[in-house]
């Protein structure tokens, strides 16, 4: 009998043909479910069947999901449902044809013989037949949509379902594509499989952690839920374990495991050889993310074409873009899938693949970092200047941009290569990255990579690299302004550079040793560093170093009062990095030789100067400068009595500096707004930026600024008690004069001095 005679509407449930396997009960998926009843409603453009397509990830819940979703139609389209696996995994047999589907859809209402042998005198044939009969056809696991284009009926009286790890773009309508499980959902998956298992009791968070190696596909959960409640003297804490290693996944999940594998395997084995290469590559990945370059750098391929190898394996859901679309990823349970290839089809006894592609990828990254350090904007990097800078910040300079996407990678890569044998690569990948954290302000990753790297460097016969990751360290701790740490730090590298060599190294480290010293005020060993590192520099014509130098001997000379010293130190410093092209160095001395003016009460000669060196810091996206020479120009407009004006440039940089925790120039710049109330005539308002910024002088251990606070105090105390304060004003004034005395800071005790002389 002809299906063309049957009135689908007349027949009743015991008729109505079924072919779907048996529901399951969903844990989290009720928007999906939503979704696909949305998809029931006629697209006007098509004269054909509703379609729902589903992709995802194999093992994420396709499957259940349309299965589930065709149950629910069931009054709704009472004809029947017809079902077809081209996969046909749970028989374990080859993918099916359309031509198969369609003889096993049409011999639910046909006999054998009626059946015609071609594909398109049976698909004709199908057509004719379900013609305006309300039917669900689901068609699991599609592989393309060539595959079941004779199969999609013609009638707008059926519904199709389609489920692919591929994105079947020419369905014309819009797929929905199938996430993870949250974690709540996903305990839930589980609780609803082994809820009777001991080993859950009290044990949330090592459920949690199991749970995410799981990735969040249902398919693994369902697998190691059915284990534990299989294996009740099977603990949590067993199966953690046998996750710690990238393949220990199959560890974990038993024998179920063959289940998630071959979810995965049919995909593979579809793929091209160079594909296949790529992806098991792109397993050895450290981190979170990767760019179509390193792709091409571990595909031995053109950007070009992993850029269209990587999209190959996007259709197939393989690698996932990225919120940032120039980035890929690889799901979790993915990842472990590609390693496991990767050891099986490039491994052996004596090689692991694994650490051999990691091997390739610090070859690129390091060979990026290079040639970033080496490009026109190199000169954004540091060379011995105790700065901080935003993490947050936006910049234009592309090698700070990179690092800055790429840093959690970089970080893993480093942190792999030093539980590895590339030890050597590790701590020169690590040092090199030093330069962009101290600018990025990334104290934790700097720590994290340079501690990693001093870790591994003990086991090895490298004393050089020790003393690179020592100085690269003490820069660090320089930063933190924990300068007992960076002293150490340094005088360890010196010892092993003064042994081993070379001299810039030693040059380059007096230099950043001398900054510490500069910075905790104690003048002669600041003064020895220097001018040591200034000799060894003016021997090997190192320029571009020799002029910081003369900048710290400047800055040396300003905070001691010698302003004509400091000036001349900052005059040549000045010249020989304009002849070096480097804008951003002669913008940050520049800046110093404007304090200089400052100091001589020159605030518009220094006003000039400041504006011009805040478009260079802006330009280049330095917020550590941004706020210092925001700080000076308040100043210079306090100076010239321009009070709004300096209240509003010091509240920027009081911004600036609290993004990066610098405490003590935050409380340099209080120090400055309490003078603007103080010439403002606001002496409460003065006295409590002084009070603030005097306990944050005394807790660091700052005796100069402590000493120039002390001054302003008195200085608001006789602003507010007038001529009743007198004593009280002297009192402060003179707790200022020893420690003035001892700093050797000339000019602020001379107009100490003199307040002293006025009030007696």
């Amino acid at each position: 009998m002809g299906i063309d005679s049957i009135d689908g509407a007349s027949l009743n449930r015991q008729n109505r043909i079924n072919q779907l396997p048996r529901d399951v009960r969903l844990i989290g998926r009720d928007q999906e479910l939503a979704e696909l009843r949305r998809s029931l409603r006629p697209v006007d453009y098509l004269q054909s069947a509703t379609i729902s397509p589903i992709s995802g990830l194999p093992g994420v819940g396709k499957s259940a999901l349309a299965i589930h979703f065709a149950h629910t139609l069931e009054k709704e389209y009472p004809f029947g449902a017809f079902y077809a696996d081209f996969l046909q995994q749970a028989e374990g047999l080859e993918p099916l044809s359309a031509s198969q589907v369609l003889r096993r859809f049409m011999a639910e209402f046909m006999a054998p013989a009626d059946i015609p042998e071609g594909l398109d005198e049976m698909s004709g044939r199908w057509q004719t037949a379900i013609q305006g009969h309300r039917a669900i056809i689901l068609l699991d696991n599609v592989n393309s949509y060539e595959q079941i284009r004779p199969i999609i009926p013609h009638s707008r009286s059926c519904h199709v379902i389609v489920t692919s790890h591929v994105r079947l773009g020419d369905l014309q309508v819009g797929t929905l594509p199938l996430r993870p499980l949250g974690m709540e959902h996903a305990v839930e998956l589980y609780d609803l499989i082994a809820e009777h298992t001991t080993a859950r009791v009290g044990k949330d968070d090592e459920l949690r952690k199991v749970l995410e190696s799981c990735g969040g596909l249902p398919l693994p959960i369902r697998v190691l839920a059915a284990r534990m409640s299989a294996s009740p003297n099977l603990s949590l804490a067993s199966v953690q374990d046998a996750l710690r290693d990238n393949a220990g996944l199959s560890r974990a999940l038993g024998p179920g495991q063959d289940s998630v594998a071959a979810s995965f395997r049919v995909a593979y084995d579809a793929l091209g050889l160079r594909a296949k290469r790529l992806f098991r590559r792109l397993g050895a990945v450290p981190g979170e993310s990767f760019q179509p370059q390193l792709a091409a750098h571990l595909g031995e391929t053109s950007l070009n074409e992993a850029v269209d190898l990587l999209e190959s394996l996007e259709q197939r859901q393989f690698v996932l873009r990225s919120r940032d679309e120039q980035y890929f990823y690889l799901h979790s349970i993915v990842r472990r899938f590609a390693i496991e290839q990767l050891e099986k089809d490039e491994g052996d006894e004596n090689n692991s693949a694994q650490l051999s592609t990691l091997g390739r990828i610090l070859d690129h990254y390091q060979e990026k970092v290079s040639q970033l350090q080496q490009s026109a904007d190199a000169s954004v990097l540091r060379l011995g200047a105790p700065t901080r800078q935003s993490a947050a910040r936006k910049t234009q300079d592309p090698g700070l941009s990179w690092v800055g996407k790429e840093r959690f990678n970089l970080v893993a890569a480093v942190q792999q290569a030093c539980d590895s044998r590339y030890v050597d690569k590790a701590w020169r990948l690590a040092v090199a990255l030093g330069d962009y954290f101290e600018i990025r302000s990334d104290w934790e990753n700097w720590k994290a990579t340079h501690e990693a790297a001093l870790g591994a460097l003990q086991y090895a016969v490298d004393a050089f690299g020790r003393a690179k990751v020592q100085q690269g360290l003490g820069r660090m701790h320089r930063g933190l302004g924990n300068t007992d740490e960076a002293v150490r730090c340094y005088r360890q590298a010196l010892a092993v550079f003064r042994l081993h060599g070379p001299e810039l190294e030693i040059a380059l480290t007096l230099l950043a040793l001398g900054d510490v010293y500069r910075y905790a005020r104690a003048w002669d060993p600041a003064r020895n560093c220097l001018e040591q590192s200034h000799r060894i520099l003016e021997d090997l014509h190192q320029r571009r170093a020799l002029a910081i130098v003369k900048r710290s001997l400047g800055a040396l000379d300003r905070l001691k009062g010698d302003w004509q010293a400091a000036e001349r130190y900052y005059l040549d410093a000045t010249a020989m990095l304009e002849e070096l092209g480097d804008k951003r160095w002669v913008a940050a001395t520049r800046l110093s030789l404007a304090d200089v003016y400052l100091d001589r009460g020159n605030s518009s000669k220094a006003a000039a100067l400041l504006e011009e060196c805040l478009t260079e810091f802006e330009r280049i996206g330095d917020t550590h400068w941004q706020a210092l020479t925001l700080r000076s120009l308040g100043e210079a407009l306090r100076m010239q009595q321009r009070f709004a004006e300096a209240r509003e440039r010091l509240e920027r940089s009081r911004e600036l500096l609290e993004a990066t925790g610098e405490i003590l120039w935050q409380a340099q710049v209080v120090h400055s707004l309490g003078l603007v109330y103080l010439n403002e005539r606001r002496g409460g308002e003065a006295l409590s930026e002084f009070d603030t910024c005097l306990k944050i002088f005394e807790d660091k251990d700052d005796s100069l600024w402590e000493a120039r606070t002390y001054v302003s105090i008195g200085a608001a105390k006789a602003l507010i008690h007038q001529e009743d304060g007198t004593a009280e004003v002297r009192e402060w004034l003179a707790r200022a004069w020893p420690i003035f005395v001892e700093q050797g800071a000339e000019e602020d005790l001379k107009n100490l001095n003199e307040r002293l002389d006025l009030l007696s």
